[in-house]
């Protein structure tokens, strides 16, 4: 059953792994976007926010530390996070082990349950590799709108946006 598994994720399709650049298609109105991801910058007081809302009941990665350990512990660790965090924008780099996840297969609810396409890939990563996507994707879009760059016709991906 696991090659069965392993069979069937392995052969979805996935996004070439072709470079993508979007300074091409950002709108130039007299600003420079080129080091956009250099001014970003996360404060500790937004780390303690946020480490002291993690999810308690998500599962951990790959790393085994659970998102209880976070949440119990956020107002000491949220120094240290965000040491890690800013030193990642800065340096471009995010630790290893944070990038590494497991997959698991998720029954969708219909057809066989020994027929591996009745399953969906769930990954499972660190809740504090989730926690960085978090506060870097409210800063991007942060930036997007004060700087007027996102389409008033984009409502997919948005908050508040109906599709």
């Amino acid at each position: 059953m696991a090659n069965e598994f392993c069979r069937q994720f392995n052969d979805c399709v996935l996004p070439s792994a072709r470079p993508i650049s979007f300074m091409n298609t950002l709108p130039v109105f007299g600003h420079d976007y080129n080091d956009t991801l250099n001014l970003i910058e996360l404060s500790v007081n937004n780390v303690k926010e946020s480490l002291s809302k993690v999810n308690q009941h998500k599962p951990a990665g790959l790393d085994e530390i659970p998102a209880l350990f976070y949440r119990m512990f956020y107002l000491n660790l949220s120094p240290i996070v965000t040491y890690l965090f800013n030193a990642s924008l800065f340096l471009g780099q995010f630790p290893a082990i944070l990038k590494e996840s497991f997959v698991l297969p998720l029954y969708k609810g219909k057809g066989q349950r020994s027929d591996p396409s009745s399953y969906r890939p769930i990954t499972i990563l660190s809740p504090l590799s989730k926690l960085f996507e978090k506060l870097v994707h409210d800063k991007v879009v942060r930036f997007l709108r004060f700087q007027n760059l996102i389409s008033p016709c984009q409502h997919g991906f948005r908050g508040c946006y109906s599709t």
